[in-house]
C-alpha cells in the first residue's frame, strides 16, 4: 500500500459498527434548531431590513455580501445535514458539524466586528450555542469509527499536506499587514480602506482556523483518528467561510473602497479546493451514507 494512504491504525471498514457518536447527541441537535433559527433572521434581517448595519458604506456591503452566502448556502447546508444526521447519514454527521465551526467563525466575524446594531444579540446567542454544540457533537462522537469508515485508498496524508499548506497561506496573509506597517510605520492601503473588516478577517482566522487546522494536519500525520474528524470539519468551514468572504469582497468592491480585488481570487481559490477535498473525503467513507 502507497505510504501516503490511510494504514496501520485500526484501518478495517466494519460498516455494521454503528454511528460515529457513541451516543445519539440530542441536546446538540437541539441547540443547533436554535442556531438555525437565529441564522435565518440574522440573515434574512440584514438582506431585508434598511440601515440594519451601522457601519460605513464599504462594510455595510461586505455584510450584506456576507449575509447572501449565509442564508442561501449556509443555512441550507446546515439544516440538510441536521435532517440527514438524524435519519443516520453519517457523512451528514460530519459536514453537520463543519457547518456548526462555520457559524462560530462567521458570527464571531459579525459579533466584533460590526458597528453595534439591532441584531448585536442574535450575534452572541449564535455564537454561543455554536460553541455549545460542537462541544456537544464533539463529546458524542466516536473518533476511531470515523477512521474506520474512511477507505482504505484515500491518500490521507495528501490530504495533511493540504490542509497544512492552505494553513500556511492563511498564516501569510493574516501576518503580512501587520509585518508591513512593523517594518514601513505605513498602514497598508487595504487597512486604510476597511479597517476593522480586514483586522476581523486576521483575527478570525488565528484564533480559530489557522490552530485547528495545524492540529488537523499534524494529526493525519501522525495516524490520530481525530485528524481524520477535523480534516472534513475543517474543510467544511474553510469552503463556506472562504465563500462567504468571496461574496462580501464582490459587494465591498462595488462601493468603489477596496481599489481591487485581489483577495478575491484567493478565497475563491480555496473555496474550490475545500469544496472538491471535502467531496472526495465524503465520497469515501463508508457506511450509511
Amino acid at each position: 500500500m502507497d505510504e501516503w494512504s490511510l494504514e496501520g491504525k485500526n484501518t478495517e471498514i466494519d460498516e455494521e459498527n454503528g454511528s460515529i457518536f457513541s451516543s445519539r447527541p440530542r441536546s446538540g441537535f437541539i441547540v443547533s434548531i436554535i442556531v438555525l433559527v437565529l441564522m435565518i433572521l440574522v440573515s434574512a434581517g440584514g438582506l431585508v431590513i434598511e440601515n440594519i448595519y451601522q457601519d460605513i458604506e464599504v462594510i455595510q456591503e461586505g455584510w450584506l455580501g456576507n449575509a447572501l452566502i449565509s442564508l442561501f448556502i449556509a443555512v441550507p447546508l446546515l439544516a440538510g445535514s441536521m435532517i440527514f444526521s438524524w435519519r443516520g447519514s453519517e457523512r451528514a454527521k460530519l459536514l453537520w458539524m463543519g457547518m456548526l465551526y462555520f457559524t462560530l467563525c462567521n458570527y464571531t466575524f459579525y459579533l466584533f466586528g460590526a458597528a453595534f446594531n439591532y441584531l448585536f444579540p442574535f450575534y452572541v446567542g449564535i455564537v454561543i450555542l455554536s460553541a455549545l454544540g460542537l462541544m456537544l457533537s464533539f463529546k458524542s462522537i466516536d473518533e476511531k469509527k470515523v477512521s474506520r469508515l474512511l477507505r482504505h485508498n484515500l491518500p490521507i496524508k495528501w490530504m495533511g499536506v493540504f490542509i497544512a499548506g492552505v494553513v500556511i497561506v492563511l498564516l501569510v496573509f493574516s501576518s503580512w499587514i501587520y509585518l508591513e506597517f512593523f517594518f514601513t510605520g505605513a498602514l497598508p492601503g487595504i487597512v486604510l480602506g476597511t479597517p476593522d473588516m480586514t483586522k476581523m478577517v486576521s483575527t478570525v482566522n488565528l484564533l480559530f482556523i489557522i490552530p485547528l487546522g495545524f492540529a488537523s494536519a499534524f494529526w493525519i500525520w501522525d495516524r490520530n483518528p481525530w485528524g481524520h474528524v477535523l480534516s472534513i470539519v475543517w474543510n467544511v468551514n474553510l469552503m463556506v467561510y472562504t465563500a462567504a468572504l468571496s461574496s462580501s469582497t464582490l459587494f465591498a468592491f462595488k462601493t468603489g473602497e477596496l481599489g481591487n480585488l485581489n483577495e478575491l481570487g484567493l478565497w475563491m481559490s480555496i473555496a474550490i479546493a475545500c469544496l472538491i477535498v471535502v467531496v472526495i473525503l465524503l465520497d469515501r467513507m463508508g457506511g450509511k451514507s
